[in-house]
C-alpha cells in the first residue's frame, strides 16, 4: 500500500496541466482587493479635497466680508460635489481678527465599502484665515 501512494504522490506531483488554474485562483483574490482599495481611497480622497476646496471658498467669502456665518454655510454646501451629510460649521467671533470654517462627515459616507476605511477617523477640513480690512 505504501508503494502504490507513493507513486500517485509522485505521479501528482509531476501533473502540471492545472498549474496556470491554481496560480489565478491564487492571485485573484489578492488583485481583486488591491484594485478595490486604490478605488475605495480614491473615493476618500475626492470627498476630502472637495471639502477642502469647499472650506477655502467659504472662509475667504467670510474673511472678505462678502457673506456672514450662515451665507459661508451655505456657500460652502453649494460648493460640495455630494449631497452626503456634511456637518458645517461657520465661525466670525466679533472679538477675534480670525473667521473659519470647518467641514465634517462620518468616514462612512465617503466609501464605496468599509474595507478599507473601516478604520479610519472621519473627515474634518477645518480652513482659518484673517479677517481682511474693510
Amino acid at each position: 500500500m505504501g508503494a502504490r501512494l507513493k507513486r500517485q504522490l509522485l505521479r501528482f506531483r509531476e501533473d502540471r496541466g492545472g498549474g496556470p488554474l491554481l496560480e489565478f485562483i491564487l492571485v485573484t483574490p489578492v488583485l481583486l482587493i488591491l484594485v478595490l482599495g486604490a478605488i475605495e481611497m480614491s473615493m476618500v480622497y475626492i470627498t476630502f479635497s472637495s471639502m477642502n476646496d469647499a472650506a477655502r471658498e467659504a472662509t475667504r467669502a467670510l474673511a472678505r466680508g462678502v457673506v456672514d456665518t450662515t451665507g459661508a454655510e451655505a456657500l460652502a454646501q453649494s460648493r460640495l460635489m455630494f449631497s452626503h451629510p456634511f456637518v458645517i460649521t461657520a465661525s466670525a467671533p466679533p472679538a477675534n481678527d480670525d473667521v473659519s470654517v470647518t467641514i465634517s462627515l462620518p468616514i462612512s459616507y465617503a466609501s464605496a465599502t468599509t474595507v478599507v476605511t473601516s478604520h479610519m477617523a472621519d473627515l474634518s477640513v477645518q480652513i482659518i484665515m484673517r479677517k481682511e480690512p474693510i
